[in-house]
């Protein structure tokens, strides 16, 4: 076990056996026993009453932020009444004795088994239920994430700011079906914001884009700087704007970066060329004094990427020398 799950005690006890009995025997018992069990890459948790339960698959996950789960599907299991062995069955699993101990049996199309983990008591359900609600939050929020993404594709939305959500929760050990509620509420409060704060400018970006022919000046500025000036990690409103001004009025594009000198380098850097773009902006005839710093400022991109080149190709040539002679000598 790793991450929360190390603190995460699990035990086989009597109570396990005494559940077990009491639904063997048929007594009427409201109380509700929280299993687990890990897989290589996967944990499960099973929640079981008289009559009922539910199966919740966790998937682990690493990343540079962190370790995090998602719960990739639940299981409602209702009680067997067909088989001594099968004490509850679901549409992706049941939990069967095999050897006389409860097992998970995770199945395909209801008929063919896929595999089989031991099941133990959760002896403290604190950390149960952070994992849990781990899996769940980050269920809904990458759902989100992706609907941000589709509805926005100019907008970066990280799932790393999952991270951060998460860590605002202060009721992450609160019972996993009602943190179910919270955890969906702030993934759609997230996605509601997200596309109030991304709905006017993709229409700002749109107009500029069908009017980029003709626009003025004046007017092409004030509504581009209600655009965010960011790079491409953040949004790409103001770089796609930007770009098709390049394009289509590469006169503009100077006249731009004379209005606002401190963004000089960050607007020669967003301009994302290709080679037939590059000529409009060399050729373009203009006053401007931009136009000639632009030009220095691309080569000078050139000539770094061309000795960071030649610097690794000769690293790796001296690299590969050193092994070839340890080799032969």
């Amino acid at each position: 076990m790793s991450g929360t799950t190390q603190t995460t005690v699990m035990i086989r006890t009597s109570i396990l056996l005494v559940f077990f009995s009491v639904l063997a025997l048929g007594q009427n018992n409201n109380e509700k026993v929280l299993l687990a069990s890990e897989g290589k890459y996967s944990q499960y948790y099973v929640e079981l009453d008289k009559n009922m339960g539910y199966l919740i698959a966790l998937e682990n996950y690493y990343s540079k932020a962190g370790r995090y789960y998602v719960a990739t599907y639940i299981d409602t299991l209702a009680k067997s009444e067909d088989n001594n062995e099968i004490l509850f069955i679901g549409n992706k699993s049941k939990i069967q004795l095999i050897n006389k101990e409860p097992n998970i049996v995770i199945m395909e199309n209801l008929q063919e088994s896929i595999k089989s983990l031991k099941l133990d008591t959760v002896n403290d359900t604190t950390y149960a239920f952070i994992d849990l609600n781990n899996g769940i939050w980050w269920s809904f929020f990458l759902e989100m994430c992706k609907e941000i993404n589709t509805s926005f594709p100019l907008y970066d939305f990280s799932f790393y700011d999952g991270f951060g959500y998460w860590a605002s929760f202060n009721n992450k050990n609160e019972n996993y079906q009602s943190f179910q509620a919270i955890a969906n509420n702030k993934a759609t409060y997230i996605k509601d914001s997200l596309t109030v704060l991304n709905t006017p400018l993709v229409e700002i970006t749109n107009e500029l884009l069908f009017k980029i022919d003709t626009i003025k000046y004046d007017e092409l500025k004030v509504k581009l700087m209600k655009l965010p000036m960011e790079y491409k990690s953040e949004s790409w409103y103001f770089g796609t704007v930007l770009n098709a001004l390049c394009n289509s009025r590469p006169e503009y594009f100077y006249k731009l970066v004379e209005d606002i000198p401190e963004k000089k380098e960050m607007l020669f850097g967003m301009a994302d060329l290709d080679k037939s773009t590059r000529k409009k902006l060399k050729k373009v005839e203009t006053n401007s004094p931009m136009q000639k710093e632009f030009i220095k400022y691309r080569r000078g991109e050139t000539m770094f990427a061309i000795w960071g080149t030649t610097i690794y190709t000769a690293g790796m040539i001296a690299f590969w020398g050193g092994i070839i002679y340890l080799i032969v000598k």
